[in-house]
């Protein structure tokens, strides 16, 4: 798939271009100065856009474009400071999640601004900017202090630049310049390619196009435990412990699971939603006995193939009705059923934030700090020694100082729900598979 970049300079006088390749075919965009206002509608087929815009000023705006097939939020907005302006998405393609920064810095890029936030982006970031810079290592003839800086920091941060060589800014006085600057991560270098295309469609800047080839071979994979080498390691761990406190025990058995958990990729990746580790063993073993019963025409192997293939039908009916009957269980919450009415909203209107508001004293308040200063604040005043329900301590029950009998953390273990496990990556199956001298 492809990216391109291009500072506009006014959208609304050239949207007709965005019907000419290379904007056809390019999947993402990231646009610089667009423009727009805040109630500039903006629309195009098979495009969900991100955008900001300049309050009382003209001038500015940014745009992060991607396909209705993706799903995208956004993670960071800048749009009031007058000398950057900073728009961030987080992507998710098949299996594939990756960042898209658009920076547009009008009087020079100041990179100690956005260093902090640079640190914490993942592995997979493309930075789309008009920094405004020049330096003889991307083809100035000059350089500022700011430049300096900037390249220090590059020197010494995992992104590389993609584009030093052909000149994108077109003065009208018909001198050229880089000033767009096109950033990767290192580990995306050897799978992106870029290029700058001919003509600026009537802006004075033209446009950056790459190319990466990951998003164009994403497959599907599928975690593997391997329960056997981990059970072992467990129960020799738990019985060899002496004195066994809850951090170490989280700590080596985290370590376990991890190091015998595989990722297994499939090779296609036109598999439906609800196909399982399970569905994909007994279809490779019934092609395996196909090719083998046609080839040895034997009866033995013919009856493999037979069994194989009455497994997969009986595991891929199994797994649709689990998956159909986990998406009906969904209107059955309604606060869960809320939740993902309101991420689905979010996701086609890039114009409703996906930060939690809180309405106090007529005004929303977004930001974390002030949010809970304001719980702390309620909670603090608010009396709660009094029990809604008194509690009478003085009745002698010996069944609430019981101990714990083994049979009951049995059945308490059978009837725990296998749902994906929580920081520590230790899944309910692990409880379950354990043994007497283990528990």
């Amino acid at each position: 798939m492809s990216f391109l970049q291009w500072n506009c300079r006014s959208l609304q006088n050239k949207k007709i271009w965005l019907h000419q390749p290379p904007f056809t075919t390019s999947e993402f965009w990231g646009f610089q100065e667009t423009f727009l206002k805040a109630d500039d509608r903006l629309s195009f087929p098979n495009k969900i856009f991100f955008r900001t815009h300049r309050n009382n000023r003209t001038g500015g705006g940014l745009l992060i474009g991607i396909p209705t097939n993706m799903s995208g939020h956004v993670i960071f907005e800048n749009s009031n400071d007058p000398n950057l302006e900073m728009l961030a998405a987080e992507i998710q393609s098949h299996n594939v999640t990756f960042t898209i920064v658009n920076i547009y810095a009008p009087h020079g890029f100041d990179i100690h601004q956005v260093q902090n936030f640079f640190s914490t982006l993942k592995k997979r970031t493309f930075i789309f900017d008009d920094f405004n810079l020049h330096h003889p290592f991307w083809g100035g003839k000059t350089s500022t202090p700011k430049s300096e800086e900037f390249l220090d920091w590059l020197n010494q941060s995992y992104f590389s630049i993609l584009n030093t060589s052909t000149p994108i800014h077109i003065t009208h006085n018909f001198t050229s310049s880089i000033i767009d600057l096109t950033l990767c991560s290192a580990a995306l270098l050897n799978e992106v390619y870029c290029y700058v295309s001919d003509c600026t469609f009537e802006s004075d800047h033209r446009p950056i196009v790459i190319s990466w080839s990951k998003l164009t071979n994403a497959t599907k994979y599928l975690k593997i435990l391997y329960w056997n080498p981990i059970l072992r390691e467990s129960n020799n761990f738990l019985q060899s412990i002496a004195d066994p406190t809850v951090e170490i025990v989280t700590e080596k058995i985290s370590y376990t699971i991890n190091i015998n958990t595989k990722n297994k990729f499939l090779t296609n990746n036109e598999y439906p939603p609800w196909w399982n580790i399970a569905c994909n063993i007994f279809c490779q073993l019934k092609k395996i006995m196909w090719k083998k019963a046609r080839n040895t025409v034997s009866v033995p192997d013919w009856i493999r193939y037979k069994k194989y293939r009455s497994k997969l039908k009986y595991h891929i009916k199994r797994a649709r009705e689990k998956y159909w009957e986990n998406i009906s269980n969904i209107p059955r919450n309604p606060k869960l059923f809320f939740r993902i009415l309101n991420k689905l909203t979010s996701h086609n209107n890039p114009d409703i934030k996906n930060s939690n508001l809180i309405f106090h004293n007529n005004r929303y308040i977004s930001n974390t700090k002030q949010q809970s200063n304001l719980f702390s604040s309620y909670f603090s005043a608010q009396n709660f020694r009094t029990e809604p329900i008194p509690l009478d301590y003085n009745i002698d029950n010996k069944l609430l100082n019981k101990n714990i009998e083994l049979w009951e953390l049995r059945k308490a273990i059978q009837k725990m729900r296998n749902t994906t496990p929580g920081t520590d990556n230790i899944p309910a199956a692990w409880f379950k598979k354990l043994d007497e001298s283990s528990l």
